[in-house]
C-alpha cells in the first residue's frame, strides 16, 4: 500500500513507469520499509527484477485486489498524510467534485450493477444502415472524489456501487475533505448537476 502511495504522491500516471520512475528511488523505497536485501534481489525468483523490488504487475495485482473499503482508506489515509506533511498549505482553497464508474466483471465482491442505453448502428442484408437503442448491464463500482483542482490530489474518497446516485454522497465527502485537509482550507467547491439533490 505504501508503494502505490509513493506512485500517486510522485504522480506517476502509469504502472508501466513504476520501474524506471519510482523503483529507482532507492532512498524513498527505504523511507517506507523496504530493506537493501529486498531492493537488490526482490521479494521472490519469479521474473527479471533489474528495475525493482517486484515486478510491476505485482504491484497492479495487489491493489486491484483491494475491496471498495480498503480502496476508500487507502485514498483517505493518503490525503490525511499529504495534509499532515503541509501539501496543501499553498493551496488557493478551489476542489471539485468527481465521480467515476469503474466498469468490472460481475464476479468482484460487493459489485453494484446498472442499465446502460447506447445507440449501436446495424445493418440487414438488403436493408440501409440505422441506428437502434440497446440495453446492457453493466457491473463495477462508482468512485467519488474530491481534489484540489490545482495541485490534482485527492483529498477525500468514497466507493460505492455504479448504480448508486452521486447526490446521496455530496455532504459525506465535503465533511470527508475537511476531516482530511483541516478547517479552512477547503473554500470553493465545484460540482457538477450528479452532486445536488
Amino acid at each position: 500500500v505504501m508503494t502505490y502511495q509513493l506512485k500517486v504522491l510522485l504522480a506517476i500516471s502509469s504502472m508501466n513507469l513504476v520501474p524506471t520512475k519510482l523503483f529507482r528511488e532507492v532512498a524513498l523505497l527505504q523511507l517506507i520499509g523496504y530493506t537493501t536485501t529486498q531492493l537488490q534481489v526482490g521479494f521472490c525468483q519469479r521474473g527479471n527484477l533489474a528495475a525493482g523490488p517486484m515486478h510491476k504487475n505485482t504491484l497492479a495485482d495487489a491493489v486491484e485486489k483491494l475491496e471498495a473499503e480498503e480502496l476508500e482508506h487507502l485514498l483517505n489515509e493518503t490525503a490525511q498524510r499529504l495534509a499532515a506533511r503541509g501539501f496543501f498549505d499553498q493551496s488557493k482553497g478551489h476542489f471539485a467534485l468527481d465521480a467515476t464508474d469503474l466498469e468490472t466483471t460481475p464476479n468482484y465482491l460487493g459489485v453494484g450493477r446498472k442499465t446502460s442505453r447506447e445507440w449501436k448502428v446495424v445493418k440487414e442484408k438488403g436493408q440501409p444502415r440505422k441506428a437502434i437503442e440497446v440495453e446492457r448491464w453493466v457491473y463495477g463500482f462508482k468512485v467519488l472524489i474530491v481534489y484540489e483542482v490545482r495541485l490534482r490530489l485527492v483529498v477525500a474518497a468514497k466507493v460505492v456501487q455504479i448504480q448508486q446516485h452521486e447526490s446521496q454522497y455530496t455532504l459525506t465527502l465535503v465533511r470527508q475533505a475537511i476531516k482530511n485537509v483541516g478547517a479552512g482550507v477547503l473554500r470553493v467547491l465545484l460540482i457538477d448537476r450528479g452532486f445536488l439533490d
